[in-house]
């Protein structure tokens, strides 16, 4: 697994240039609300879904993907960190 500003920096880079690509307007940051703004859809989920586990080799349960745990990367990425175990669930 990478560093945990490495999997930031994985994140904003793919959303801007594969969720935000007609958005050059939108900076994401790491606390940017993507869901609330209406950023992203339900159809760019399934893509952030298919992203994170070719990139990361997570794969995420339909138990994960809610908005709750989707609403930012800093969000996504204590997520992905906690499915590869380097994070305890606080659940």
């Amino acid at each position: 697994m990478t560093s945990d500003r490495s999997v930031h920096q994985t994140l904003r880079a793919w959303i801007a240039s594969e969720l935000l690509a007609d958005r050059p307007d939108v900076k994401v940051e790491d606390d940017t609300e993507l869901l609330r703004s209406g950023f992203i859809d339900s159809l760019d989920i399934i893509r952030l879904v298919s992203f994170v586990h070719e990139r990361f080799g997570i794969a995420l349960s339909g138990v994960d993907v809610i908005p709750s745990n989707l609403r930012s990367v800093n969000v996504i990425a204590e997520l992905i960190e906690r499915r590869a175990g380097q994070v305890p669930d606080p659940r």
